[in-house]
């Protein structure tokens, strides 16, 4: 059984500077797609690679001004996730409220 660091390695051997699909990185890999998105965020959480990703795939950095933008990308998009969330947590909270007489009665 593979190891996360195996497969860590796998996918930083299946990496380039051009794009490619998680698809293609994880037949290059010889790994499924979730174990390649998995050993992705563990390059980036642990500090080996700036890995970058777009809707064109995913590839290494060609430069710390690309990683530095591509990680701005991401963390905007995280913040618009955790919005999104408190959004439908807001609106769950109201759902899980009992209605009045006259709320449903509008």
């Amino acid at each position: 059984m593979r190891t996360d660091r195996d497969n860590v390695s796998a996918v930083l051997a299946a990496l380039d500077a051009q794009p490619a699909t998680l698809r293609s990185v994880a037949l290059r890999a010889g790994l499924p797609r979730r174990r390649v998105e998995e050993a992705i965020e563990a390059i980036r959480r642990d500090g080996i690679a700036l890995v970058c990703s777009g809707p064109e795939g995913v590839w290494l950095a060609r430069s710390v001004s690309e990683a530095a933008e591509n990680i701005e990308a991401r963390r905007r998009r995280a913040i618009t996730q955790l919005q999104t969330v408190r959004g439908e947590r807001r609106l769950l909270r109201r759902l899980a409220e009992p209605l009045t007489l006259w709320e449903g009665a509008a």
